[in-house]
């Protein structure tokens, strides 16, 4: 969406830099591109990535001009669109190393946010979900409907309890953020992001800003 959050952005940078490093991110794909937040944040840690946009909000395309901040931007809704046929060629497997969901799926029901991250499991190796987990109404901005919070009240428990695959988790203040993956090649380097980059983090926040993280094995 168009606005964001800056909680959990450095462990979005951290993380990403050091999955491309280790070769594992040649194609990105960003749902809810917005103002292109993520694009122009992560794109030069990502040199040689090929990255997908998907906005549902079809003035965001002119008015952020995102065609200049993706490779491809699809404009569609994230919950309709086919992703398996957005990789041009029949690339067996997923066709994206990572797909951002950064403050996208407070817009949608509860089922709605199931269903889409199944499909976005089938369709890419790792999921990177960043999400309020406190109460947090939102109505629509600049006209747009899409902005409007739909389900307001997400916890960590309840996004645990809700995603499948949740491989490590990362808690900046009222922020989480969920790295999900249903490769089992992928465990061990997920699990390592958080040893490497929490301390880094505790150590840049102001003090009140409550951190937190952990893994699944």
């Amino acid at each position: 969406m168009a606005g964001s959050s800056e909680y959990g952005k450095l462990f979005t940078i951290l993380a990403v830099k050091k999955l491309f490093e280790e070769g594992l991110i040649r194609r990105v794909l960003d749902i809810g591109a917005g103002s292109g937040t993520y694009s122009e944040l992560l794109r030069g840690h990502t040199p040689d990535a090929e990255w997908h946009g998907v906005e549902v909000w079809e003035p965001y395309l002119a008015e952020y001009d995102l065609h200049s901040k993706y490779d491809v931007i699809h404009r569609a809704d994230a919950r309709e669109l086919d992703y398996g046929s957005l990789i041009p060629g029949g690339e067996p497997g997923p066709g994206f190393d990572l797909t951002l969901c950064g403050d996208v799926l407070e817009h949608m029901e509860k089922e709605d946010a199931q269903v889409l991250i199944s499909k976005l499991l089938e369709n890419s190796r790792m999921i990177l979900i960043s999400i309020p987990i406190i109460h947090y109404p939102q109505g629509e901005v600049h006209g747009n409907p899409y902005e409007a919070h739909v389900k307001d009240d997400w916890s960590h428990e309840e996004v645990i309890a809700s995603f499948p695959s949740i491989q490590t988790f990362f808690i900046h203040n009222y922020i989480g953020l969920y790295m999900l993956s249903a490769a089992a090649d992928l465990s061990l380097p997920l699990a390592r992001l958080n040893a490497g980059i929490g301390g880094i983090i505790k150590a840049k926040v102001p003090e009140e800003h409550v951190v937190a993280w952990g893994a699944f094995q």
